[in-house]
């Protein structure tokens, strides 16, 4: 009974030790092996690079009422046209600004931040340069009519 206990274990060692035949990988020239990720990650890279510019943020610390205030800033010109006069063929405006202080201007002049584009026999085109806190510089230009008091 021994020697067939032998044989038997002799016989599972030979056949399980056995060594397995691994599969065979052929390689062929013409299939190419592509790695899509890095192909996207080089497409990445030939784009041009992502600019942030700080300075055409908005603050975001201001409060909303420095916000509101700003907006009216935008659109409250400072002056008032009070009166036109023509001489000579020329126009000249007579402007009021915020502190009540008359000036007499004519084409192209400027009355603080606002310059006076054109003239004409009812109403004054000007153009007002505003500086936000940011920095950013804006030009707004508006038709100013003569108002009646």
């Amino acid at each position: 009974m021994k020697k067939y206990i032998f044989c038997l274990l002799l016989l599972s060692l030979i056949v399980g030790c056995k060594q397995k035949e691994s599969p065979k990988y052929t390689y062929n020239a013409t299939q190419q092996f592509v790695d899509v990720e890095l192909e996207t990650w080089k497409n990445e890279f030939k784009k041009p690079p992502f600019i942030l510019k700080i300075s055409q943020l908005p603050n975001p610390f201001r409060p909303p009422a420095q916000v509101q205030e700003e907006k009216k800033g935008l659109q409250a010109l400072g002056i008032k046209l009070v009166g036109i006069i023509k001489k000579r063929g020329r126009y000249y405006a007579l402007v009021e600004d915020q502190n009540k202080v008359s000036y007499l201007v004519s084409k192209n002049e400027n009355v603080g931040n606002v310059k006076v584009i054109d003239i004409k026999s009812d109403y004054i085109i000007v153009k007002q340069k505003i500086i936000t806190p940011m920095g950013k510089i804006f030009y707004i230009t508006k038709k100013v009519s003569l108002t009646k008091e």
